[in-house]
């Protein structure tokens, strides 16, 4: 038989020292763990890290693993001011895994970070930091950097983890409410309304005892969950003989889903805005409205929408 004229290719593991090879046998993890977060660019992907990167990575993971206390958690913070954004996007994530609400220290300076995403794993490690805590000083951090934010992935993000948040009291409840409809009002795009949308429906569900929607709100959702539909907002006509772009059909499609997810979470369906998602092209959104049909109250509208369900 003829031997191939190639070499074979080499394992990762033996071209790296062994602090190289640690990080190396985690690099399958990291790739995982990251998923589409190398929105960057091939220069922010886990595979292009320096032997010495890849090892303080590694360090990272570990100790992100281990789950120490803040004070002990000497990589994490030490991966915040490295030169590398992918990594002080994992040292990030780590420290608001820590479910420690010290590490919000540690967090807050990074929301200045100047790689947008950074900022946006940033804001949701401060929610999951304060998971089942108090929450003020994360909703102040969030609230403080919405303000000034440029980016409209990252603003999605900081409304997305404000959501995210349990707030203590129906006035703090009622303030987010009303941020991050503020914040999806007219015209955003859709990595700004797909994000803060699923921080209001998680606002609503977690909340439902002691939150009611405003009439602003109502309406907006209500007006959302047409969007990307013809004459709707964000309904792009594609030219003559061309086909629609599926992501912008596919991310309109997010938008519906959620805006009428919160509605329904808070029992605010209107009769009309459920017919008309019935009909909806998309069937999760017509999955949706077939729950919310189920869900009123008024016997007769009911019996309406249930058979075209």
């Amino acid at each position: 038989m003829l031997q191939p004229s190639f070499a074979p290719r080499r394992r990762m593991s033996e071209c790296l020292p062994a602090a190289g090879r640690r990080g190396a046998a985690l690099l399958f993890m990291v790739g995982l763990a990251c998923g589409g977060c190398s929105a960057g660019g091939p220069a922010d992907s886990p595979t292009n890290l320096s032997t010495e990167d890849l090892a303080v990575l590694a360090e990272i993971m570990a100790e992100e693993d281990r789950r120490p206390a803040f004070a002990d958690s000497s990589a994490m913070r030490g991966g915040l001011t490295s030169d590398n954004a992918l990594i002080r996007r994992f040292a990030a994530r780590g420290l608001g895994r820590l479910e420690e609400p010290a590490v919000l220290v540690a967090l807050g300076p990074t929301l200045a970070d100047p790689d947008p995403a950074v900022r946006s794993t940033v804001a949701g490690a401060i929610a999951q930091s304060v998971f089942n805590d108090d929450t003020g000083a994360a909703a102040d951090l969030l609230r403080g950097r919405l303000a000034d934010e440029p980016d409209p992935a990252v603003r999605g993000a900081l409304a997305q983890a404000l959501g995210r948040l349990r707030p203590d009291s129906v006035v703090a409840i009622e303030e987010t409410q009303a941020i991050l409809v503020d914040v999806a009002q007219r015209g955003v795009p859709v990595e700004t309304l797909v994000p803060t949308l699923r921080g209001l429906e998680s606002l609503v569900r977690t909340n439902r005892a002691d939150i009611e929607l405003t009439d602003g709100a109502r309406e907006r959702l209500a007006d959302l969950t047409r969007y990307g539909r013809s004459g709707g907002e964000g309904f792009v006509d594609p030219a003559d003989g061309e086909q629609p772009d599926p992501d912008a059909v596919l991310g309109a499609a997010r938008v519906r889903r959620l805006a009428l997810a919160a509605l329904d979470a808070a029992g605010a369906a209107d009769t009309d805005t459920i017919e008309t998602a019935l009909y909806d092209r998309d069937v999760e959104v017509r999955r949706l409205a077939a729950v919310a049909a189920g869900g009123v109250d008024a016997p007769d509208q009911q019996r309406l929408l249930l058979p075209i369900a």
